[in-house]
């Protein structure tokens, strides 16, 4: 079975690259001339309010069958009070509320179709507190335990549970 027989012709993969539209842009051709894919792209600050919405509204005529989330380094490596709480609110933004929002937006037709899947990218930061990224290191905790809990959610089919690498 084909990717795209079992998940369908579109996969939305966010956060994996930039927030430039250029270099997305140079990606996305890249892919094309290398694979034949079609490509949609769609450069957003995943951290802004707003973010999960954006990228639905750019996604509403296609048919998702597989979302990737890749999204959440912490690029302010410093204890926890010695930021502004700005930060940290971001990383919650960033690393639980978009892809919550992105899982409970696509997997009900992934669910109704019988295929597709989710796959949320964590990181071992997500198994013990650092002192110097908590907020990143508990919003990728979060991350796993939403992942596994959806998984094993038994008013959900499987066939659309979400996943952590």
């Amino acid at each position: 079975m084909t990717f795209a027989a079992k998940y369908r012709p579109w996969a939305s993969v966010a956060g994996a690259l930039a927030r430039r539209q250029t270099a997305l842009d140079r990606v996305a051709a890249e892919i094309n001339s290398q694979t034949g894919a079609r490509t949609r792209t769609l450069a957003i600050d995943l951290a802004e309010p707003g973010a999960s919405a954006a990228i639905i509204a750019a996604t509403a005529d296609l048919e998702v069958g597989f979302l990737v989330y890749c999204a959440g380094g912490d690029p302010n490596y410093q204890p926890f009070l010695a930021g502004p709480i700005a930060t940290a609110e971001a990383m919650v933004q960033r690393n639980c509320m978009v892809p919550m929002q992105l899982c409970h937006h696509f997997a009900p037709a992934m669910a109704q179709r019988g295929s597709g899947g989710i796959v949320l990218f964590g990181s071992g930061a997500g198994l013990a507190g650092g002192p110097n990224i908590a907020a990143y290191g508990a919003s990728k905790a979060f991350d796993m335990v939403f992942a596994e809990a959806t998984r094993r959610s038994p008013r959900h089919s499987r066939t659309w549970a979400a996943d952590r690498l």
